[in-house]
């Protein structure tokens, strides 16, 4: 299965935008609309290539088609070989999928 372009306006990319905002506010930054839309076609574009490795949206997407969340346990920070800090790992958290609760409850 491969991530398909998809519009901005798409629900999963609104999701994703939220999530991104939320974490740059955290971190004491802000990301503009372009640079969101921007790094959304990076996601799409590295989605697309085999063997790549996995990166925050496609652990999103495995829990919007599960249809069951997905916690992640993992570093905060990426090393190398020596143990030399590469960067944040962005990993770690619970990934929702995008379904409301009354979705899953039967009404007769």
């Amino acid at each position: 299965m491969t991530l398909k372009p998809l519009p901005h306006t798409c629900r999963l990319y609104d999701r994703w935008k939220e999530s991104e905002q939320r974490l740059s506010m955290a971190q004491g930054y802000s990301l503009d609309e372009e640079q969101l839309r921007q790094d959304w076609e990076a996601v799409l574009t590295l989605a697309d290539q085999p063997g790549r490795a996995l990166e925050q949206a496609h652990i999103f997407v495995l829990a919007h088609l599960l249809r069951r969340p997905i916690v992640v346990y993992g570093v905060r920070v990426v090393k190398n070989y020596r143990g030399e800090n590469l960067g944040f790992a962005n990993f770690e958290g619970t990934y929702n999928h995008l379904y409301k609760v009354n979705f899953y409850l039967r009404t007769n």
